[in-house]
């Protein structure tokens, strides 16, 4: 018995020490195999020019990352450790950047034109690496859209978003309703588009992550990170008074709005928030029934209480009937308003109008 005692005295450490041995040498075998693939993708050319792209390459049998991800880790692994310079890095999204004075320079101060395009002129440049490019000036001296374009505008959008909530099944959350996701095409007929951070509809609203753009941003789903077709309409809300007002969400467009709301009494005094580059060329009685709208889809915190998107396409449509019936102007709401995620080749944003 005595003899038997001492064995397991004796044994037991020796079999801990062998244990954590062989431990210890599965874990440095596994470490090896790690460095070892980390350097077989080293050689992935970060400017993407090499990766393989087809739907049908085999990235497993090279060692290779997806050629999304893949190029651009690698690059910020080496920028962070210290053996790329910082103004490298936009060359990793193979996009060059060039101060303005050589693009002057390159194109003779810009008196190379060679055509113009739907948002400004183009130019010839020669730059100093040798290369011919074109570059293109955005015109900042555009006229404003008017008024009776904002408001079919609107119900566009409104018409888009209302068939996104209420003729989708199941039901779809666009989640980045903005001014710079709405294209217009020839005939300035608005169509949504960026469907990037679009979900269908859960019967239950579960937290997300916090997607979306500063300004547009229901206050109900940044503290609950639950979003619902009421956080589209407070989006759309503050879509409407940017249309009305011509000011940026992210420049002050909520504070100037609710200083603007005090002086507002029954259903007047809402004309101080319209944009003064209409010079006044706009119907008093239309705008004031647009912003009432817009402010009852940003005012209640609580979301149950705004209204839906049926409820403002309506307003809208009866807005833009009594607009048309005055003016004596073909009614076009019974159109349908459909949205396209591909934008035709000279569709533009409204944003991009305005300036």
């Amino acid at each position: 018995m005595e003899d038997i005692l001492w064995g397991l005295i004796i044994g037991f450490p020796i079999g801990l020490v062998l244990g954590l041995s062989i431990w210890c040498c599965c874990c440095l075998m596994n470490q090896k195999t790690c460095n070892t693939n980390i350097k077989t993708r080293l050689p992935i050319q970060v400017t993407g020019a090499n990766l393989g792209t087809g739907a049908n390459s085999d990235s497993t049998s090279t060692g290779q990352e997806s050629p999304r991800t893949s190029g651009w880790s690698i690059y910020m692994i080496q920028w962070l450790e210290g053996q790329i310079k910082r103004k490298n890095v936009a060359s990793a999204c193979r996009i060059p950047n060039y101060a303005f004075k050589d693009l002057q320079s390159a194109t003779l101060d810009f008196s190379t034109t060679i055509g113009k395009g739907a948002f400004g002129h183009v130019y010839k440049a020669h730059m100093e690496t040798g290369e011919t490019v074109a570059v293109k000036v955005l015109d900042e001296n555009r006229e404003p859209l008017r008024w009776d374009l904002r408001v079919q505008i609107a119900l566009d959008v409104a018409r888009g978003l209302e068939y996104l909530h209420y003729g989708a099944v199941p039901p779809v959350l666009h989640r980045n309703i903005k001014s710079s996701n709405i294209l217009l095409d020839h005939s300035m007929r608005a169509r949504v588009a960026d469907f990037r951070l679009s979900r269908q509809e859960m019967m239950i609203p579960h937290p997300s992550k916090l997607r979306g753009t500063f300004g547009y941003l229901d206050p109900e789903y940044i503290s609950t990170k639950k979003f619902t077709k009421k956080s589209d309409v407070y989006s759309f809300g503050v879509l409407l008074f940017e249309l009305i007002s011509g000011r940026n969400p992210q420049h002050g467009l909520m504070e100037y709005v609710e200083l603007a709301a005090i002086d507002v009494e029954g259903t007047g005094g809402w004309e101080d928030v319209a944009d003064t580059r209409l010079d006044g060329n706009f119907d008093v009685k239309a705008l004031t029934e647009i912003a009432t709208l817009a402010y009852k889809c940003i005012i209640n915190p609580i979301s149950g209480k705004r209204p839906s998107m049926r409820d403002i396409v309506q307003t809208l449509y009866w807005t833009c009937s009594s607009r048309n019936q005055t003016q004596k102007v073909p009614d076009r709401a019974e159109e349908p308003c459909f949205e396209l995620d591909i934008p035709l080749s000279r569709e533009r944003s409204f944003t991009e109008l305005e300036r």
